[in-house]
């Protein structure tokens, strides 16, 4: 082999080496600290007209003040946590950094656990990579159906 293509040759290894580290880096989710979160119980729920309606009494996890539940319908998935005997709060799962399912929470938040994003209940972000909210949703109690406007 002649200097001259053993230099090509070597080059096209080094920038071949050097792309793949570069899209690595860029494709790559961090990896969040997950530790001392939960996941979301999952309710499979129905959708019409642009609205959720479940039966308290099927869904344990909003039993209690607290309590977090994530609604999965044909169209949309809806995190709902319980504030109070009579108040509901609803925001979309939907992470507004990526586009990733928020599945988590701890203590008054929920986290995303593709990068680490915190939302208050209310979608408020606590911590980042996102800067925006989740969209937030009005809820309706009656007797012992919960509907969630979309």
């Amino acid at each position: 082999m002649e200097r001259r293509d053993f230099c090509v040759q070597a080059c096209r290894v080094v920038s071949i080496a050097a792309l793949g580290s570069m899209v690595d880096a860029c494709g790559s989710p961090t990896s969040p600290d997950l530790e001392g979160t939960a996941s979301v119980t999952r309710s499979a729920a129905s959708i019409s007209g642009g609205k959720i309606t479940v039966q308290l009494s099927t869904v344990p996890s909003l039993a209690t003040i607290g309590g977090v539940v994530l609604l999965v319908t044909s169209s949309s998935s809806v995190l709902v946590s319980r504030q109070s005997d009579t108040a509901f709060s609803a925001v979309t799962a939907i992470c507004t950094h990526e586009g990733c399912t928020v599945d988590r929470f701890v203590g008054q938040s929920y986290v995303c656990s593709c990068h680490g994003s915190e939302f208050t209940f209310q979608g408020s972000v606590v911590h980042g990579p996102a800067s925006r909210p989740l969209q937030s949703f009005p809820t309706q109690l009656t007797n012992d159906t919960l509907t969630v406007t979309t």
